[in-house]
């Protein structure tokens, strides 16, 4: 079904020139990611859960890049970073136990780091059954861009926010004690403990 009309009749042809869309909003990003929007309205996590199922993207294993988990398996990470002239990358880790095998946001994968400076999310998967209260530490690891690149280094380096969905897809804030902003070299990592 779908809007037919300025005055909300409907039709199952879907063939409206009508389009519904939230209402634009002024942001500013000086101190936080793009997904601050998101933040600011929480029901669009809820959203996006929606648009994400109708479009058959989610699937209890992800497989490729367009098909996800279940948006409430993930943890929502937000860091900042200076990058050096484009020569560096960042990713996040994550551990559950200490001594468990490390999660990343860049799955091992180069050209899925995070490239640009500034205020930047990504997410990690965490595994079935496992809660916001299992994580160890969280780190954000500076990568050379290519061998060239080697004498590059990420700067200001630091966690800004970590959150999980609840079973509403609200976000959960993860409670921890913001670490100094510290400058890396590649194979660095910033890290953040949580827990004992």
């Amino acid at each position: 079904m779908a809007t037919a009309s300025d005055n909300n009749n409907f039709s199952d042809l879907a063939c409206s020139a009508v389009r519904f869309a939230p209402l634009p909003v002024r942001m500013r990003f000086e101190k936080a990611s793009r997904e601050i929007v998101m933040d600011e309205r929480p029901e669009l996590y809820r959203v996006m859960a929606e648009e994400l199922q109708r479009e058959k993207r989610v699937a209890e294993i992800p497989s490729g890049a367009n098909v996800i988990a279940d948006p409430r398996r993930y943890l929502y990470l937000e860091g900042y970073a200076d990058q050096q002239e484009q020569q560096t990358t960042i990713s996040f880790e994550v551990q559950l136990e200490e001594n468990s095998p490390t999660l990343n946001s860049d799955h091992g994968d180069a050209r899925l780091r995070i490239e640009r400076g500034g205020y930047f999310r990504s997410t990690v998967l965490l595994p079935n059954g496992n809660s916001p209260t299992s994580i160890s530490k969280i780190s954000l690891r500076c990568y050379a861009r290519s061998n060239a690149a080697l004498g590059g280094s990420c700067q200001n380096v630091r966690l800004n926010k970590a959150f999980t969905l609840d079973d509403n897809y609200v976000p959960r804030p993860l409670s921890f004690q913001p670490s100094p902003a510290t400058s890396l070299k590649p194979g660095e990592a910033a890290t953040t403990r949580f827990g004992n």
